[in-house]
């Protein structure tokens, strides 16, 4: 900045090294920031405090904290979800029924999302999974093995995929051992299509079988009969049916109720031969207890007996090896001793390890049990409801029978026969049999409606997608959790993040608004200007509030320490000079003092001294090549303390207003050590300096009100750190 020329006549004439001096100011227009976090943008003034000025405030804490608690909980998802294989078969399934003569349903799709569903529960049912493992091979893989109920297991293992409006179902099984996997989903995959599909499909055959039996024996006594006139012309009228029960619809209902008596008849028998084995098996039990895992027989090494003995044995190797080091005879009598107990005693550690997995093995017994038996009950639960539709269907064609018997009239021996029947009973039983047998036979020649599109591959890599999604949701966390803890302290905390927020918390006047200039080059700069020319303006609204002349003693304070209020005695105490004022700056920030520092004085002698009464003025004083004196803080001592009285404070202050225009006083803040309001009774005005970022409101507030008890001529405050909008309200 431009040199400033200060006359020497304007300073007091005690001080003799007054003479003119030419030279730049040592001021820096900076408000040194506390918080690096506070970002280089300018936060927009005037409104309240939002959670996204905090942030932008604590950028740096946020991404440092959270860096380290993200990264910290993305390890923990990362080790705690695992890296499994995953495989799937794909199983489609037609939209529409693959029919060859009709289809009811033209549109293909009304009831095709029900059908889908209904696949793939029945591809997670525990029939089709009980029919999964039942192939020995199957069974016997670790994974199912080690399961209590590997039923139970698969059921909630499986994922079965569906996408909304796809054909294809996906059952999908994730686990450690590639080859595993892959051969129980194409298990379930094969057990699927084994006992749901193409058992539908056996049903039909054997219903088509059945039927195209009774249309042969139908139509052969048919033709016996119309080779017989004699007989046809016997039958006088045709038999009486029941009202709405014709033969056609009788002999159909009979047939299809046979057919599905021939279905239970099968259930039952499969249901007795798996009892059977069930029973087997449960006189077997010690086949069925799973072997323990690999890590609890690692962990029996951990036995406080086991432990014990393996010490024992290590201490006895040891000496062993020592003896045979010293003895090369391995037939030494006690080097035969130490073998034979190392023996005995591995033998006594294997022992207690074999007991201790018959321990487990017995623990496990009762649970095997358990699991059978209640695979029996489900079984004997399925018999008697194989029993009950037995019951059930047997008394419907017993019902059916009686209803035809009805219609058909007496044979030889009191029996009833088809062939009495008249030709047009017979002819219409015959004709509905047949359409339904051909409807049947073009059914069953139809693509089946669900086939069989791609087995299961063994998976050459793990699926990592979990992996990473946790991984990614921990660090996201991690920022999420510190943001948040980061916004509900700065909201509790309440600082000063803007001129508004300032003039919100204080009742008195702002007397300026200083903003922060970096020094970046020796140069006149457009910002260090403006920094400037906001000192010269809150020193003019300052003086402003003077109704008399005379010598002026304002105080500098701040409500806690690192306020700024050291930074704007000093540029107060120059502005005061530039405009040609007789000036003093006095360190009364006795216990930090930091102005000799800045002015590159002396601190041996200074304001204590002057108290005290044990230097003058002129020698405590100090001339600056700026036009102004400097009284420093001096050095600080017990002894000093008996003179802080708000008497001799005045007094000192008295002299000095009297020798000069302008004494700035750069005070302790005022909530923090009591001389300063001691110090401010005698001040004809007091500046309360409130810094961006660093200054709290509710200390402010506080501040403020104890300034106001000490009723000065004049008060203000000054916000340092502002925007440049700021600087210009």
């Amino acid at each position: 900045m431009t040199p400033t020329t200060l006359p020497a006549t304007r300073l007091p004439d005690f001080i003799p090294d007054a003479i003119p001096v030419e030279a730049d100011s040592p001021r820096v227009y900076s408000v040194p920031s506390r918080m690096p976090e506070a970002p280089p943008a300018e936060p927009a003034g005037g409104g309240g405090m939002k959670p996204l000025e905090y942030l932008r405030y604590r950028w740096m804490t946020v991404l440092f904290l959270g860096g380290l608690l993200g990264g910290g909980l993305g390890m923990a998802a990362y080790s705690t979800i695992p890296a499994k294989y995953t495989t799937y078969s794909i199983i489609r399934v037609s939209p529409q029924d693959p029919r060859i003569y009709y289809n009811e349903d033209p549109q293909g799709r009304s009831d095709f999302a029900s059908y889908l569903k209904t696949q793939a529960g029945m591809l997670r049912s525990h029939f089709v999974l009980n029919a999964a493992i039942r192939d020995p091979e199957i069974a016997a893989l670790p994974m199912l093995r080690e399961q209590p109920d590997p039923v139970r297991f698969l059921e909630e293992e499986l994922v079965i995929d569906l996408q909304d409006g796809g054909e294809l179902i996906k059952p999908k099984l994730s686990g450690d051992d590639p080859k595993a996997i892959t051969m129980v989903v194409n298990s379930i995959h094969d057990a699927f299509f084994r006992e749901i599909v193409e058992a539908e499909r056996t049903r039909k055959q054997a219903r088509l079988t059945s039927m195209e039996t009774a249309i042969g024996k139908m139509q052969t006594d048919l033709e016996k009969q119309s080779a017989n006139p004699k007989d046809q012309a016997g039958d006088p009228k045709p038999a009486e049916s029941l009202p709405g029960v014709g033969p056609t619809l009788a002999a159909s209902q009979l047939t299809r109720l046979r057919e599905k008596l021939d279905s239970v008849d099968i259930r039952r028998k499969q249901i007795e031969a798996e009892k059977i084995r069930l029973a087997k098996r449960l006189e077997n039990v010690d086949a069925e207890i799973p072997a323990p895992g690999p890590g609890y027989v690692a962990s029996l090494d951990n036995d406080m007996a086991i432990a014990s003995i393996t010490r024992q044995l290590t201490q006895w190797q040891k000496q062993l090896n020592f003896q045979l080091e010293l003895n090369s005879d391995p037939n030494n009598k006690g080097i035969a001793e130490l073998r034979q107990k190392i023996a005995d005693q591995t033998a006594e550690r294997e022992k207690m390890k074999k007991a201790r997995v018959e321990e487990y093995r017995e623990s496990m017994r009762d649970d095997t049990v358990r699991r059978l038996n209640s695979e029996g009950e489900k079984m004997d639960a399925e018999l008697v409801g194989a029993k009950i539709v037995h019951e059930k269907t047997t008394a419907e064609i017993s019902e059916y029978e009686a209803k035809l018997a009805s219609i058909l009239p007496l044979g030889e021996g009191g029996v009833k026969d088809f062939t009495k029947v008249d030709s047009t009973s017979r002819a219409a039983i015959i004709s509905g049999m047949m359409e339904k047998t051909n409807l049947l036979r073009l059914e069953l020649a139809a693509p089946s409606r669900v086939q069989s599109f791609q087995k299961a591959a063994a998976p050459m890599k793990k699926d990592i997608k979990k992996q990473l999604i946790g991984t990614a949701g921990g660090v996201l966390a991690g920022f999420l959790l510190v943001g948040f803890g980061v916004v509900a302290y700065e909201s509790r905390v309440k600082r000063a993040m803007s001129l508004a927020d300032v003039q919100k918390a204080t009742l008195g006047p702002i007397l300026g608004a200083i903003p922060t200039v970096n020094p970046t080059a020796d140069q006149p700069t457009p910002e260090l200007a403006l920094a400037e020319e906001a000192i010269e303006k809150a020193r003019a609204n300052l003086m402003h509030q003077f109704g008399r002349g005379g010598g002026k003693v304002i105080l500098v304070t701040s409500a806690v320490t690192d306020d700024g209020h050291s930074f704007m005695s000093r540029e107060l105490a120059l502005s005061f000079a530039r405009a040609g004022a007789r000036t003093i700056l006095v360190d009364f920030d006795l216990r930090s003092p930091t102005l000799h520092d800045l002015f590159e004085v002396s601190n041996e002698s200074g304001f204590t001294e002057f108290l005290a009464g044990t230097a003058d003025l002129p020698t405590a004083a100090k001339v600056t090549p700026y036009g102004m004196a400097i009284l420093p803080a001096g050095p600080w001592t017990d002894h000093v303390r008996q003179h802080l009285s708000a008497d001799k404070l005045a007094m000192r202050l008295g002299q000095l207003r009297d020798q000069f225009d302008a004494v700035i006083v750069n005070a302790h803040p005022v909530l923090s050590v009591a001389e300063t309001a001691l110090a401010g009774r005698s001040a004809d005005a007091v500046v309360l300096t409130v810094e961006r970022y660093e200054s709290r409101l509710a200390h402010v507030s506080r501040a403020q009100e104890k300034i106001a008890s000490l009723m000065p001529d004049a008060f203000g405050v000054v916000f340092l750190g502002a925007t440049r909008d700021e600087c210009l309200q």
